[in-house]
């Protein structure tokens, strides 16, 4: 049995500019590694970076950076997979419905499997499409595993938990599969499988002007999330609670990362990844007892709850490699945080913890989000004022008009409510990330207004960050130029000659 896994293409606007992020699929890490232990013969497509500065007109308004269809089809021909597995956030969706065509259109025999975030979420609509054949819900390591099994033995596939797949025309929805609590059982993902070394030059232009290493990776050591706040869908595809890897587990990965890798920055992407400080702390102390300090530094993009950290904390994470790390405060009006998002934070612990990182010299990053459905006009302007407050005191506030992304309560109070402006497939492409176009309108708000709201925040924009590395780097900035030239001029243009 061979199988096929395939990260798709990533989609972006028709404007846009430069080069894409792109990053490996830990979901596809895990699959592969899990079903190689397994005995497996697997092998992993990453579509978008296996041509990386490559960009496609889908003729839909948008496009997408990697291979195009017929590229695909070729490797599905060479390879000759009996399962293809398709992991995809909603920004990639279309693609990836684009790739189960693509498959049937060479062999209708090869079974196609999905799963990730948006299929665990967009379960029936996805088996709408005559191309798929079986979604994963949830966690796909143990299921998908099953499943193979049982395609293999012809063994019945209502007994694989956390399956739904079409039998007879009617969807068949098998219990759910029950959250893995042992997280240290899984083997790390597969990265052998993938050309590790085109994500590290890639690193080089999209890494270099913000902290100034050429190989960057990520790493996730735990799962879940025990809050609730309205714009997030991770409680929906992990769960509630928190089910971390044990500290020893987390630093065997990130010594294989380093000494099989060359790492210099890594990213860990965790959700929570304070939220059981003791455990934060162990691993923050073998990160400082075997070197790792010396070896590499490491950021957290995800965001941590200010309520998690303290000085001494924070002096523990900037010893053990802490360079760069993301707060997640998403209003500056504390009703809103409360009442309407559902965070239950204190503002004031987040000036507390912007203080302490501007007295220990650790940049620090805020994430804010305008536009909820009960947010108010004062509301949004109070979150301007603490933005630009925090600023003033060392932070490097962001923004972004909220987004209802499917399976989340925000979705379904603005489909409620009938807050949307747009239906669910433009909705798609209102998620792409390089777009600020509001997809919200209440009685208080427009998303016009909102995106003259949102430029009143006064972030650190990618060409400060470039022109403060001219300073210092400037063969990083003669770099960039090289690949993203039009970003760069029209900057200069409209600043100094315009």
């Amino acid at each position: 049995m061979k199988i096929l896994l395939i990260k798709p293409q990533k989609t972006i606007p028709n404007k846009f500019r430069g080069v894409g992020g792109l990053y490996p699929s830990p979901a596809l890490g895990y699959l592969a590694a899990i079903l190689e232990k397994n005995g497996y013969e697997v092998k992993i497509l990453d579509a978008a970076i296996e041509k990386w500065n490559q960009i496609n007109k889908r003729g839909d308004g948008c496009s997408y950076i990697g291979m195009n269809f017929d590229e695909i089809a070729e490797v599905i021909r060479q390879e000759k997979p009996n399962v293809v597995g398709v992991t995809a956030l909603s920004v990639d969706a279309y693609n990836a419905h684009l790739i189960a065509k693509t498959v049937k259109s060479v062999d209708k025999t090869i079974k196609v499997v999905v799963g990730g975030c948006h299929f665990t979420v967009r379960v029936e609509e996805s088996l709408k499409d005559e191309n798929i054949d079986f979604v994963i819900v949830g966690e796909g390591e143990i299921t998908i595993v099953e499943l193979v099994k049982a395609l293999e033995e012809n063994k019945p596939l209502e007994d694989v938990k956390g399956l739904v797949f079409k039998k007879n025309g009617k969807i068949i929805r098998n219990d759910p599969r029950p959250f893995n609590q042992d997280l240290d059982s899984l083997p790390f993902p597969a990265w052998h499988l993938l050309p590790m070394e085109k994500y590290f030059e890639l690193c080089k232009y999209l890494q270099g002007y913000l902290l100034i290493h050429e190989r960057q990776f990520s790493i996730i050591t735990s799962r879940s999330c025990p809050y609730a706040c309205i714009f997030c869908s991770v409680r929906t595809i992990m769960g509630r609670g928190f089910r971390p890897r044990s500290p020893e587990n987390v630093i065997e990965e990130m010594e294989q990362l380093i000494d099989k890798y060359k790492i210099k920055l890594l990213s860990i992407q965790d959700d929570n990844l304070t939220f059981d400080r003791k455990r934060a702390e162990k691993i923050f102390d073998l990160m400082i007892e075997r070197g790792i300090n010396k070896k590499i530094k490491w950021d957290t993009p995800n965001g941590l709850r200010a309520d998690t950290l303290d000085e001494p904390l924070l002096r523990k994470m900037k010893e053990s490699g802490a360079v760069h790390i993301y707060v997640s405060p998403e209003s500056g009006s504390q009703r809103v945080v409360n009442e309407i998002i559902g965070k239950k934070l204190d503002l004031n612990a987040v000036e507390n913890v912007v203080r302490i990182c501007h007295k220990i010299n650790l940049k620090i990053n805020l994430f804010f989000v305008i536009g909820l459905p009960g947010e108010t006009k004062e509301d949004i302007q109070k979150t301007i004022k603490f933005a630009n407050k925090m600023r003033e005191l060392g932070a490097i506030p962001s923004y972004a008009i909220a987004r209802p992304t499917f399976g989340t309560d925000l979705y379904k109070l603005c489909k409620e409510k009938g807050y949307l402006i747009k239906d669910d497939r433009d909705l798609e492409k209102t998620l792409l990330n390089s777009e600020d176009e509001g997809a919200i309108q209440t009685p208080e708000f427009t998303p016009e207004e909102l995106k003259k709201y949102a430029k009143m925040i006064r972030g650190k924009s990618e060409m400060e960050s470039i022109m403060e590395l001219l300073k210092t780097k400037p063969l990083y900035v003669l770099r960039l130029f090289l690949v993203r030239p039009i970003i760069i001029l029209r900057y200069f243009f409209d600043r100094y000659i315009k």
